[in-house]
């Protein structure tokens, strides 16, 4: 973001961990940023054109698979993804699973209280308000060491460089799959890439970690 011309504040995190004051902190900054003029603020949790524009993932998932799709799952950050795709997903396939992921040690989707995680991106400690059980079937809250586990796998396995929440969302698409059985369909999706995860410890960590 320097590289393009901006300047970045940066909000430090408690631990070097996603705390539930940390996305509270972030906001408050922002909306102090504009009260004092010459800033605009996008406010990401609250766009609801965000569903909107993801709803072409949608699409393009049903363009690829030309069969019943049984489940999707994602994990929550804004909740656009998963309400964008999902939403595709149940106009065409009524009946599949929209599985919203979070970690187990923030499980506020799940009706339990925040806490502190590694999975950037996610579970920012409150419901977004973009969230919603119209299109959401249900929540599952994994466990965190799985997702790292499963990220360091899907690099030296597959060759696919993501993070911690690609890791989570291919743990519960594995489960899904088990659950629905041979021949079912289970889809995932896996996100941006994993060199702004070199400057924290998921890759640091040994690798043989699996």
């Amino acid at each position: 973001m320097r590289a393009f011309g901006a300047t970045v504040l940066v909000e430090s995190s408690r631990g070097g961990v996603v705390t539930p004051d940390l996305w509270p902190r972030m906001i408050n900054r922002a909306k102090g940023l504009v009260d004092g003029g010459g800033y605009i603020y996008l406010d990401q949790f609250n766009n609801k054109h965000a569903p909107i524009g993801y709803e072409t993932m949608g699409k393009e998932i049903l363009e690829q698979i030309q069969k019943p799709i049984d489940a999707f799952c994602g994990a929550v950050g804004t909740a656009g993804m998963i309400m964008g795709v999902g939403s595709v997903i149940r106009a065409k396939w009524p009946s599949a699973q929209i599985v919203a992921l979070e970690p187990d040690s923030c499980p506020v989707l799940s009706g339990g209280e925040p806490g502190p995680h590694s999975i950037d991106g996610t579970a920012a400690g409150f419901v977004p308000p973009l969230f919603s059980r119209e299109v959401v079937t249900e929540v599952r809250a994994l466990p965190e060491q799985e997702a790292r586990t499963m990220a360091r796998r899907l690099a030296r396995e597959e060759g696919i460089f993501a993070g911690t929440s690609t890791g989570l969302n291919v743990v519960a698409a594995l489960k899904l799959a088990e659950e629905v059985g041979k021949g079912g369909t289970v889809v995932s999706v896996a996100c941006d890439s994993g060199f702004k995860y070199l400057d924290g410890t998921l890759y640091r960590a040994n690798l043989s970690d699996t």
